[in-house]
């Protein structure tokens, strides 16, 4: 976490299906940022359409 931080890099987190959520929700809380952005992702979901949604809502 603190490697993604410092190079202001993303960070996927693997692993059973508890737990991620809670790290987010805390490392937002820690940081004072407003928003945590959830991408839910099955079989059919594509970068292309997770970029999409995701730049739509940062220019609002």
């Amino acid at each position: 976490m603190n490697a993604a931080l410092y190079l202001r890099r993303p960070l996927l987190v693997t692993d059973l299906p508890e737990g991620k959520s809670s790290l987010a929700y805390a490392v937002t809380r820690e940081l004072s940022l407003n928003l945590v952005l959830r991408w839910p992702i099955n079989s059919r979901s594509t970068l292309r359409s997770g970029l999409y949604k995701y730049e739509a809502v940062i220019r609002v």
